[in-house]
């Protein structure tokens, strides 16, 4: 857009991409000659991106009271609906109708089918509710009240999921003053955890703009024939391009009325060129852009709160379940909390939320232990200041590491470690892990994988490169959640069932010990 002052390297190539091997209508950026750590190669002026602040309906959705990402959606439809009245018409005309990856716009059987078991079944049904009375309570309303600004036939429920998929996929933080907005070409970037090639920078003060929830699903692209030209780029955003040279010598008086898309390491000449969505985990990948990423180290899966109810009520008496509850809450102790939901998190790694582990070896611990322990912890509350408060780690291991019943399980809390990348584990978390809570945990990694129906990994794996093949974009992300989730399950079950084994084998050894000092013992000669 050559009125909007965006300016874009001529180091830069958009081409088309793909997503796991899978072809798609996405976009991706190469490098198109050797590019150095440092080098600004995209401006971006503020007012050229689509926020609150600058759309037209500014001031009608400023009285209708819509802000933040309801108020962006409705910003962006009202922009489409003036076509090319509209001064981001050639960037909204590049757009798709519809992110179709995105699971809130998935037909209801294939939510059902392919999201069965999942962290996502249950929060895109819930969402599509929520969307559904947002345009019934906000969208609906403006236009009966301001039918020429808003007519119905462009703000139609079909047409605010669509908008809304958009928004979730490529918007990111423009500023305080901004907000959130449909920022041209930084949405191009595609994203890769922990090894991105730019940032999106904030001037005066270079501030890394939050893209935790924003742009895009565009996926690496390789083949040298998928390169679209300049022809292609000019259509893209009309934009401006420069030489890097070129784009550093900008106006530095109007520095805080532009972002800068920054590299902040070398690309050499045929590379993708990345951006980071943030830590996320392949649900919340698929969730707000429509993908997931292999070997994702911040991919989880989790176990709900009322699994693990159900597992203690099994074993124990609802007495005992409220009471040990009630004994772990006084350390600090919660699940972690999602709308309605409650729940525990495992890591990638199979590692269980330190909370669970605690929970689960409390309520195995002998009485005459709890009684000690709140005794100890009353104690250790008392006397420590309110200024020098302890997490509820350290609380635990003050009151329970130091029982001298207990002095022959520090060798084995040492010695275990859940990946060799990760090293060993907190003594102090580790010395919960005894046996009953590795047979608590199988139990609940096994209930949990129940969840997701009657088919196996191995089937499920199968099915995941069959959907690869014939590109079925849907089925094989949704595919590779699950794969990526019971693949994490079946690391807790297998971590718990080995530490299990050593434990017995533990068990096994003191137990001989003891056995031969009662004997040396007995046979010792006495001593006139």
């Amino acid at each position: 857009m050559e009125s909007r002052n965006i300016r874009l390297s001529d180091g830069l190539n958009i081409v088309k991409g793909e997503k796991c091997g899978i072809v798609c209508d996405e976009l991706g950026v190469t490098a198109a000659c050797d590019l150095q750590e440092g080098e600004v190669i995209a401006i971006i002026p503020k007012d050229a991106c689509l926020t609150l602040r600058t759309t037209g309906a500014a001031n009608l959705l400023n009285d209708a009271q819509l802000s933040g990402g309801l108020g962006l959606v409705v910003a962006l439809m009202y922009e489409r609906s003036r076509g090319e009245a509209s001064p981001w018409f050639p960037y909204l005309n590049l757009l798709p109708l519809c992110h179709k990856a995105l699971p809130i716009v998935w037909e209801s059987d294939e939510i059902h089918n392919f999201l069965l078991g999942t962290e996502l079944h249950s929060v895109i049904l819930e969402d599509r509710k929520l969307i559904e009375e947002d345009w019934r309570e906000c969208i609906w309303p403006l236009t009966q009240e301001y039918p020429t600004e808003f007519p119905e036939e462009h703000f139609s429920l079909e047409h605010y999921f669509s908008a809304k998929t958009l928004v979730s996929s490529r918007s990111f933080e423009v500023d305080d003053y901004h907000g959130y907005g449909m920022v041209p070409v930084a949405d191009l970037f595609n994203h890769k955890t922990n090894n991105e090639d730019v940032h999106v920078m904030d001037e005066p003060n270079l501030c890394i703009i939050d893209e935790s929830v924003s742009t895009s699903d565009r996926h690496p692209v390789e083949e040298e024939s998928n390169y679209l030209g300049c022809s292609f780029i000019d259509n893209l955003t009309n934009a401006q391009h420069h030489s890097c040279s070129t784009i550093k010598e900008r106006n530095d008086q109007c520095r805080n009325e532009v972002l800068e898309i920054v590299l902040v390491r070398d690309v050499p000449m045929g590379s993708e060129i990345f951006n980071t969505y943030g830590e996320l985990s392949n649900a919340s990948l698929l969730h707000r852009h429509g993908f997931t990423e292999p070997d994702n180290p911040f991919d989880i899966v989790n176990i709900d709160y009322v699994l693990v109810m159900q597992y203690c009520t099994s074993f124990f008496s609802k007495c005992h379940v409220r009471n040990r509850i009630r004994f772990w809450r006084k350390y600090g102790c919660a699940p972690l909390t999602s709308q309605a939901s409650e729940y525990f998190e495992i890591e990638a790694s199979g590692k269980p939320q330190p909370e669970l582990l605690f929970l689960l070896y409390i309520m195995h611990l002998p009485e005459k232990d709890v009684l000690a322990a709140e005794v100890a912890l009353h104690e250790l509350d008392t006397a420590v200041k309110a200024d020098c408060a302890m997490n509820w780690e350290m609380k635990a291991w003050k009151t329970f590491f130091d029982f001298p019943a207990n002095h022959l399980k520090r060798a084995r809390c040492n010695r275990y470690t859940w990946s060799k990348s990760e090293g060993e584990i907190d003594s102090c978390i580790m010395f919960f892990f005894t046996s009953n809570v590795c047979e608590s945990l199988i139990w609940l990694s096994e209930k949990r994988d129940q969840a997701y129906g009657q088919a196996t990994l191995e089937e499920d794996l199968k099915l995941l490169e069959d959907a690869r093949q014939r590109d079925n974009e849907k089925l094989f992300h949704a595919l590779y959640l699950r794969v990526s989730e019971r693949s994490i399950l079946r690391r807790l079950c297998h971590h718990s069932f080995e530490e299990l084994k050593k434990n017995r084998s533990q068990k096994r050894d003191d137990c001989l010990l003891h056995q031969k000092d009662a004997y040396t013992r007995k046979n010792m000669p006495r001593e006139y």
